[in-house]
């Protein structure tokens, strides 16, 4: 947002830089108080209370998030009134301070301005979200589920715009999260709310969750199935009540999907089950396209273990046409697979002339630890 664009920062040396917007002296004169403050994270009430009544908005903005970024609860009381202000900027920046502030205190008048006829910016609506999110308590998820579930009395439109922010920051609220009023927003038209649910849901390990992830290893948004890929690991299933087999057999399945990205966060998670039986599937990524996964494939490899990981770890640590990121990942891996071979090996890592080879040796050796 504009106002958000426009903060000042202090130069290395203490001069004060300012957007070419706020060069009138005035400006200089108001702003530089608060950026001082917010530099030292020092609570001036007489300072902070001049510039929320600045009648500049630029300067009531900049209060606004210095207020936040102190973090001094004495502040609430001083943003509260700046979510009626004129500007829609000011009210943003309100939103988003209450949200570095996580005060409860402010969640009423919070919820209270949401709901409140008159009108308030797509990028308040989005702020005000995510505040309630990062604040928590009781009272902001029963807000936040009521809205989620249509059950609130914010007008329509305004809730539309809610529901996005909502869904991605729902993880915030932790073990209160109002999982139960996300779910149907899993099978929404929209990729883009889609996608914000499983990564709330999958984050969380919601124990209701299990279906939704297994069913974005399949969706056609390419997103949705890096996403699910991400989260379906061994303790997600677990507490999502999957059945491992199932787990797997949909995550080997997805090792030979189109999307790198996809198959990247495949590989770590099918890692996580440490199971060699699915050692010669990801070898096989040692030969894939795309560097990364590649990468990727040798580094799971370490938790996988089993005879042919170690082999094919060994080998690729002669091989002259893999890259040193491979080879580095193959060492560390080694060392997670057979600590024997590794130790045998990384003695001609410590002994290279190169720096980075040392490095990378010692801090395999770490990874034992």
């Amino acid at each position: 947002m504009l106002q958000r664009s426009l903060l000042l920062t202090f130069a290395s040396f203490g001069s004060l830089i300012l957007p070419l917007a706020a060069q009138d002296p005035a400006q200089v004169e108001a702003l530089a108080p608060l950026l001082m403050a917010e530099d030292r994270r020092s609570f001036d009430p007489v300072v902070l209370a001049h510039g929320v009544n600045d009648p500049d908005p630029l300067v009531r903005g900049t209060a606004v998030l210095t207020i936040g970024r102190i973090g001094d609860h004495r502040g609430t009381q001083l943003l509260v009134p700046l979510l009626s202000d004129r500007d829609m900027g000011v009210v943003a920046n309100t939103f988003f301070a209450f949200g570095l502030l996580r005060d409860t205190v402010a969640v009423d008048a919070v919820i209270a301005r949401l709901r409140a006829p008159d009108s308030l910016s797509a990028d308040a609506v989005d702020e005000a979200a995510t505040a309630l999110a990062r604040i928590g308590g009781a009272g902001a998820a029963r807000f936040i589920g009521a809205v989620l579930s249509g059950t609130t009395d914010m007008p329509i439109a305004r809730q539309t715009l809610f529901v996005p922010n909502a869904l991605a920051d729902g993880w915030r609220l932790g073990a209160l999260m109002p999982a139960q009023a996300m779910l149907h927003f899993a099978n929404d038209t929209s990729t883009d709310l889609r996608w914000r649910t499983l990564s709330t849901l999958g984050r969380l390990r919601i124990p209701t969750a299990g279906p939704v992830v297994l069913r974005g290893m399949r969706d056609p948004a390419p997103s949705l199935r890096e996403t699910a890929a991400r989260w379906l690991t061994r303790p997600f299933a677990d507490t999502a009540g999957l059945a491992a087999v199932a787990a797997k057999t949909e995550l080997v399945r997805a090792l030979n999907d189109d999307q790198p990205g996809v198959r990247i966060n495949t590989v770590g998670s099918l890692a996580t089950f440490n199971d060699s039986t699915v050692a010669g599937k990801i070898i096989q990524l040692l030969a894939d396209g795309d560097p990364n996964v590649r990468v990727a494939a040798v580094s799971a490899l370490g938790n996988v273990r089993g005879s042919a990981v170690t082999h094919a770890l060994d080998l690729l640590l002669d091989r002259r046409d893999a890259s040193w990121a491979m080879r580095r990942a193959a060492l560390t891996a080694l060392a997670r697979a057979d600590t024997a071979v590794f130790a045998r090996r990384s003695a001609t890592w410590l002994a290279s002339g190169a720096f980075r080879d040392r490095i990378a040796a010692l801090q395999a050796w770490g990874t034992l630890a």
